[in-house]
């Protein structure tokens, strides 16, 4: 049936710029000179085993990424994407914040140029955590390797900061507004 839809796309001209297979499903992105969603939809029934065709405003990824951005732009620590070259592939707006950069001048850079740490430091074999300095701010950053086939190809970099972890052990803490000693000594009581 796939094959069947893509020959009738071709046969008719449409600009196909997409298409995603999801639970059962084939969706398609025209270009808007394709014709009307009517002629569209007409052509596409008329192949065998095609039941209904809708017009949805975002492709399932599209939407996803979408639901992506949002979430990520809502998480108070800067967070940091990166591949197996320590390049940027995805930053949230609390990272913008942290780096004093667009998220535009951030995807395509290089990690270790922008922390000032080897390549080998922030793609380890396993998760580990260490200060760095950021915009004159230190902070502790967490890292956690992204695996394919045993193999490092990335890593998602969390940064924290001291102000926002004490913030986190002072919500925690059954002692809540005592001096810093109760909160050393939380940590160390079982």
């Amino acid at each position: 049936m796939t094959q069947e839809i893509l020959n009738t796309i071709v046969n008719k001209g449409w600009n196909l710029t997409a298409m995603e297979m999801v639970s059962q499903k084939i969706f398609v992105h025209f270009e808007e000179r394709g014709g009307s969603f009517e002629t569209i939809s007409a052509s596409l029934k008329s192949i065998k085993g095609v039941t209904d065709v809708n017009e949805v405003d975002l492709l399932p990824s599209e939407l996803k990424r979408k639901h992506l951005d949002a979430l990520l732009s809502k998480l108070p620590d800067p967070l940091v994407d990166i591949d197996f070259k320590g390049e940027v592939l995805v930053v949230n707006t609390a990272a913008e914040i942290a780096f004093g950069l667009e998220k535009s001048l951030l995807i395509g850079s290089k990690i270790y140029e922008l922390i000032g740490v080897s390549l080998n430091k922030v793609l380890p074999n396993d998760e580990t955590s260490f200060e760095v300095s950021c915009a004159n701010k230190q902070y502790l950053m967490d890292i956690t390797p992204v695996y394919t086939q045993n193999k490092t190809t990335g890593a998602v970099i969390v940064l924290r900061s001291a102000q926002r972890l004490g913030q986190q052990i002072s919500a925690i803490s059954p002692n809540k507004g005592e001096n810093i000693e109760s909160m050393v000594c939380l940590l160390y009581t079982s």
